[in-house]
């Protein structure tokens, strides 16, 4: 197969097949994303002039690298060789969801992205959510089995329109209406004809699935097979809640691009270090007889009696508990946490002699114990006796989880990850892990994250501007006769002739639409055309170009928790709905996310100086995550699971930098020292007399 070379200034040199250049890459509606800047770091970082397109190319590298470093680990495993088959066509299928991504995104980054779907609006949200069905099922009757699981997954994606990624849900519908046939070509590059004709519909749905992150649903009810697991776990190296490819590009791309000081990340090692982990999941209460768990993880809500593996030894254990009743003979260590909590000991002539409440607790040598935990407990040792849930029926309160080196008897209910022998009710499927080779790089990964969204994506420069920026084009929009509607009319305005403006028909399929192929100068152009007309007075316009800019009061979120130490997160959540009604009456989910004394009369601000015109902004940029240790599995060299915060000393690894009730506040005019301080106490002082 011919390939292109594309040089990278983050990669390197990038090969792509020739077919794939020519039937996707050449197109006019990928060549688009040359127009749609990345980011809207560039107003602090000058050089930060990188693309969706480039973007796009990079994550189908990486996408490629993980398809290798995955197959690479799994390839003498029976869930590789008894579907090479399905690993190849996936595998295609996953690079050009890759490439495909960010196909059908928004002008001017994350900005108008809103345009494409009014959440607000029913009809709206229902119009897409038929377009998106239908794209997926093709010509497959709706009443087939297929269908119908399609369905019901595309139902729950449009629960919550709020949480849909507008941009991912156009670009799948690209996918299916206009990119199909080029990749029914691609792939018959490199499959059987025969095989792409029958299930190309299949392909095109996955693609558009690892594109929004919606996974097959796989519960025992449904109809799916083990491979829509392994589907699952492609998806959520596209599109998931940790580290994907996409992520993982962007991540460095930024960094590298602006010149930001940041962490390095070193992806060859994360990306090979990608594998697969068994998960067993038992969804009913289910009777088993000397299970092995060899080291697995464990969660389960229901009774069970733990013995050791040969019937002689101790079984080696480090779980959390929570309403139990621990009987047994133990060594190591037990903390008891809650107050109602109880252990007893007894002495080689089994009299008892203690008993203590909220404790810990060393035993050098074997003990006999009886141990009640009903709020909280750790052990950690070896122990040799039962475990039963205390209270019937099951609560879902009762847990006990952690690594055990063991067999199990009994009623189990919940999950054990790692290599375990089948069992008649046990629903298997797979979840993405990594080797401990990567050990060193995932909390770095993290890190590097939270630094780009901490300080630069959330930086009161890039916030300012981008608010300016949203709301000058707006402004552009509405027609003279509209100049005297209040600001928060022409606003609205603004934002309706932006949906009709970003309707997908126009954008992407009617060449004769003046927004054909709408990109960030055609929007800029618009702007820059109201202020030469001068149909408005769009003095939002005319600072976005002059870079004459409002100052925020405070310019981090460590400043802004200094100078409001001594509120409580609640009052700094009322401090936010007074800046808007000093009565504090309007209701929290009314709020917007930024505003301004001239849309809002009743701020408490005007109380304190009208002369001065403020904006009041709560950042974007700020989505830092915490690392769910739980959920990030690495398999060691004897093959056996251990979670994350298993095998690291510290409990939390990222600490969460930022409280929701964060915001900037900006002002027309630069404040000394001392007029910050006063403005400050002033809003303080308004708080505490609300409360």
């Amino acid at each position: 197969m011919k390939t292109k070379l594309i040089r990278d200034s983050v990669h390197g040199y990038i090969e792509v097949p020739e077919i794939i250049m020519q039937k996707i890459v050449d197109t006019s509606i990928f060549q688009r994303l040359r127009q749609i800047e990345q980011t809207s770091m560039r107003t602090l970082y000058p050089s930060a002039h990188h693309d969706r397109f480039v973007h796009s190319i990079g994550v189908y590298h990486l996408g490629k690298k993980a398809i290798d470093g995955l197959i690479n680990n799994i390839k003498d495993d029976e869930i590789y060789t008894a579907n090479k088959d399905f690993w190849q066509e996936y595998g295609l299928c996953f690079q050009l969801a890759c490439l495909l991504h960010d196909c059908g995104h928004a002008p001017m980054s994350h900005s108008f992205e809103y345009g494409y779907l009014d959440c607000s609006n029913l009809d709206c949200c229902e119009k897409q959510k038929e377009r998106l069905l239908k794209s997926m099922m093709q010509t497959q009757d709706e009443k087939s089995d297929f269908a119908k699981l399609i369905k019901l997954d595309v139902d729950s994606y449009f629960d919550a329109p709020k949480k849909i990624t507008p941009h991912e849900l156009v670009s799948a519908i690209l996918v299916s209406e206009i990119f199909k046939e080029a990749i029914k070509d691609v792939l018959k590059a490199y499959l059987s004809i025969e095989v792409v004709e029958n299930k190309i519909y299949e392909y095109i749905a996955f693609i558009e699935r690892a594109i929004i992150g919606l996974q097959y649903d796989t519960h025992n009810e449904s109809p799916h097979s083990l491979q829509d697991c392994f589907k699952n776990c492609l998806i959520t190296l596209l599109n998931g809640n940790f580290f994907d490819v996409d992520k993982l590009d962007y991540i460095v791309r930024d960094t590298v691009e602006s010149g930001a000081n940041n962490i390095s990340i070193d992806i060859p090692r994360i990306l090979n270090a990608l594998t697969l982990v068994e998960i067993h999941n038992f969804e009913k209460e289910t009777e088993v007889a000397k299970l092995e768990l060899n080291n697995s993880i464990y969660f389960t809500g229901c009774k069970s009696i733990l013995s050791d593996r040969d019937e002689h030894g101790d079984n080696e254990c480090t779980l959390k508990l929570s309403g139990v009743h621990l009987k047994g003979l133990f060594q190591g260590s037990l903390e008891l946490t809650g107050s109602d909590d109880q252990l007893i000991t007894y002495n080689e002539h089994d009299e008892e002699t203690s008993s203590s409440k909220n404790t810990k607790r060393t035993f050098d040598e074997l003990t006999k114990i009886d141990a009640f935990i009903r709020d909280n407990g750790n052990i950690v040792g070896k122990f040799n006796g039962s475990i039963e849930m205390l209270g019937a029926p099951i609560t879902g309160r009762e847990k006990i989880e952690g690594i055990l080196n063991a067999q199990i008897s009994g009623k189990i209910k919940g999950k054990i990850i790692g290599k375990l022998s089948r069992t008649e009710n046990d629903n298997l499927s797979y979840e993405v892990g990594y080797s401990k080779s990567a050990l060193g790089v995932i909390e770095d990964t993290l890190i590097a994250r939270n630094r780009l969204y901490l300080w630069i994506y959330a930086h009161h420069k890039v916030t300012y501007t981008d608010y300016i920026m949203r709301n000058a084009i707006l402004l552009s929009l509405i027609d003279v006769a509209d100049s005297k509607k209040g600001a928060l009319e022409k606003l609205q305005k603004g934002k309706t002739l932006l949906y009709k403006m970003m309707d997908i028909d126009n954008m992407f399929f009617n060449d004769a639409s003046a927004n054909y192929l709408l990109n960030d100068n055609d929007l800029l152009h618009i702007m820059k055309t109201s202020l030469m007309k001068q149909k408005i007075n769009n003095t939002l316009a005319k600072e976005w170009l002059s870079r004459q800019h409002s100052y925020a009061v405070w310019k981090s979120y460590v400043e802004y928790n200094s100078f409001f130490s001594n509120l409580s997160k609640r009052q700094r959540k009322k401090l936010w709905k007074i800046l808007f009604d000093q009565n504090s009456n309007v209701n929290d989910e009314a709020l917007p996310s930024e505003a301004d004394n001239a849309q809002y009369e009743n701020s408490i601000l005007n109380q304190y100086d009208n002369n001065i015109h403020y904006v009041w902004i709560k950042p974007t940029g700020f989505k830092l995550k915490e690392m769910d240790s739980s959920n990030i599995y690495i398999v060691l060299s004897d093959q056996s699971v251990k979670r994350y915060k298993d095998v690291i000393s510290q409990e939390k690894v990222t600490e969460q930098y930022v409280d929701d009730s964060f915001f900037y506040l900006y002002t027309n005019k630069v404040l000394t020292s001392d007029e910050k301080l006063n403005l400050i106490s002033f809003l303080k002082s308004k708080v505490k007399k609300s409360d």
